[in-house]
């Protein structure tokens, strides 16, 4: 796999506070800087602050907290309790549309938080805009969308929570269908409101992932797209696998943390491993969509480790698409 330096170097080491720079990311997405679209460009040269290396003293505290927090009963949570609690926390922000209307504010989730320390480029590092890893979310999801998104005139998130992402897109691509699926009513509540209160094309539809409904399929040449949906799966994926096989999606894009892309002979890897474990998190969608490859049945496009995350865990990017069927093949 074609990715990052696992530790990258410091991008100035004469500058006294490093900043996220556009080649950096580039380097992250597998393009050129000069293949980002030039309001990409400005968004990223208007990041906020730069950051720090922590110290050795600073890593190893922070290590020890991530150790503490692996021994910490309450992170596992059984299926029931974790669609519960999805089904509470996009309730409140259902509730806050409702009230005020949506926004961005409104459809935040309650999970994002300042970060006073995060990885990137293999290190720990403290931000000055303690939502800079957010930010490049952010970013990332906007390169996706222009690279692998545009071309289709219908879009499919899985996994779409309080649909925040969709009304960025809708915004930047107000033409388009676009489509939520989630396992919670409040979910498909929030989307069906954005759409009635502001005349946007977005429909929310109930759709659990481990067991996809058979009347909800994909509508002809959809990309799909999933951010940080697919680890509620752990190793029950085959099902959701199954219905984007068959519904022959045009392309389709995971930013996801991958556990099978990590390094566990380095240290923030092996505490990411043990993190994703703890937390019964996806495992073997990527070797599955490895056999697909060497089977023929898929093109992998894209896989590549993103390089910053939280303390815990990072996503990566990966994008693939059916292989069109050979006449007289099965």
């Amino acid at each position: 796999m074609d990715a990052p330096a696992l530790v990258e170097a410091t991008p100035d080491a004469t500058a006294e506070t490093p900043r996220v720079t556009l080649t950096a990311l580039a380097r992250r997405w597998g393009c050129a800087p000069d293949d980002v679209p030039p309001a990409l460009r400005a968004r990223v040269a208007a990041i906020a602050g730069g950051y720090r290396v922590l110290s050795s003293a600073e890593h190893d505290a922070r290590v020890a907290g991530v150790l503490a927090r692996l021994d910490d009963p309450a992170l596992h949570r059984d299926p029931v309790a974790n669609r519960a609690a999805f089904e509470r926390g996009w309730g409140e922000n259902l509730e806050r549309c409702r009230t005020a209307g949506p926004s961005d504010a409104a459809l935040e989730p309650g999970y994002v938080k300042p970060l006073p320390a995060m990885r990137y480029g293999g290190r720990l590092v403290r931000p000055e805009d303690p939502y800079l890893c957010h930010t490049l979310t952010a970013l990332t999801l906007d390169h996706v969308s222009g690279r692998y998104l545009a071309p289709h005139a219908c879009v499919v998130e899985a996994g779409c929570g309080t649909g925040r992402y969709l009304r960025t897109l809708a915004d930047r691509f107000p033409e388009k269908r676009l489509v939520g699926l989630d396992w919670t009513a409040a979910s498909v509540a929030i989307l069906n409101l954005i759409a009635r209160r502001e005349g946007r094309a977005i429909e929310g539809r109930e759709f659990d992932m481990l067991a996809p409904p058979a009347d909800v399929t994909l509508p002809p040449g959809a990309a799909v797209y999933t951010v940080h949906a697919l680890e509620q799966l752990g190793a029950r994926f085959e099902a959701f696998l199954d219905w984007l096989l068959a519904g022959r999606p045009a392309v389709v894009v995971h930013h996801e943390p991958i556990v099978e892309l990590y390094d566990p002979g380095y240290e923030l890897d092996h505490l990411a491993i043990a993190y994703h474990h703890r937390r019964e998190w996806l495992r073997g969608y990527w070797p599955a969509l490895e056999r697909l490859a060497a089977r023929g049945r898929i093109d992998i496009l894209v896989a590549r480790r993103l390089h910053y995350g939280d303390l815990y865990t990072e996503g990566s990017l990966v994008v693939w698409r059916p292989v069109a069927a050979k006449a007289g093949r099965a």
